[in-house]
C-alpha cells in the first residue's frame, strides 16, 4: 500500500492563514451580532493553528507535520461541535462559514502528511552533489581558457 503524501506544510500553512483571515474579513461584513463571534473564533483558530506549526511559515515553531495533522482534525471538529453546542446550526450565515472552513481543515488533514525533506548534501537525487558540479564546472572552464591561450600563441 502506497503512502500519501500531501502538499508541502508551507502550502497547508499558507491555506490555513488564508482560510482563516477570510472567515474573519466575512464575518465583519455579515449583518448578525449574534453569531459572529463563532465565526471569527473559527477564523481565529485556522489561523492559530498555522501560526504554531514548525513549518516555514509557523511564527511559533510548537507542532511538527503529525502533530498539526492532528490538530487540524481536532480544529475542525470541535468548531462544528461548538456550533452545535450554541444552537447556532439553524442559522445559515453562522453555520455555514464554519462548516466550510471545517470541511477545508478535514481535506488538508484527509491528503496525508506533507513530503519528507530531504537531508543536507543529498543532492537533487540525481547521483552527483553540488560540490562535484562546481568542481567539474571550474574545472572545463580552466581547460578552455588554458586552449584559447595556447591557440592564441600558436599564431
Amino acid at each position: 500500500m502506497e503512502k500519501r503524501v500531501g502538499p508541502p506544510l508551507a502550502v497547508q500553512q499558507a491555506v490555513e492563514y488564508l482560510l482563516g483571515l477570510g472567515i474573519i474579513l466575512m464575518s465583519l461584513h455579515g449583518g448578525n451580532d449574534n453569531g459572529r463571534w463563532l465565526i471569527v473564533a473559527t477564523g481565529a483558530a485556522c489561523a492559530l493553528l498555522a501560526a504554531v506549526t514548525k513549518g516555514s511559515l509557523g511564527a511559533v515553531h510548537w507542532l511538527g507535520p503529525r502533530a498539526h495533522r492532528a490538530a487540524t482534525i481536532v480544529v475542525a471538529v470541535a468548531v462544528v461541535a461548538v456550533t452545535v453546542v450554541t444552537g447556532h446550526a439553524t442559522q445559515l450565515d453562522v453555520s455555514l462559514p464554519v462548516l466550510a472552513a471545517a470541511l477545508v481543515l478535514l481535506k488538508l488533514a484527509s491528503m496525508g502528511l506533507p513530503p519528507a525533506r530531504r537531508p543536507k548534501g543529498s543532492g537533487l537525487g540525481l547521483g552527483i552533489g553540488a560540490e562535484d558540479v562546481g568542481r567539474m564546472a571550474g574545472r572545463a572552464s580552466g581547460q578552455l581558457v588554458r586552449r584559447w591561450r595556447e591557440r592564441d600563441r600558436d599564431r
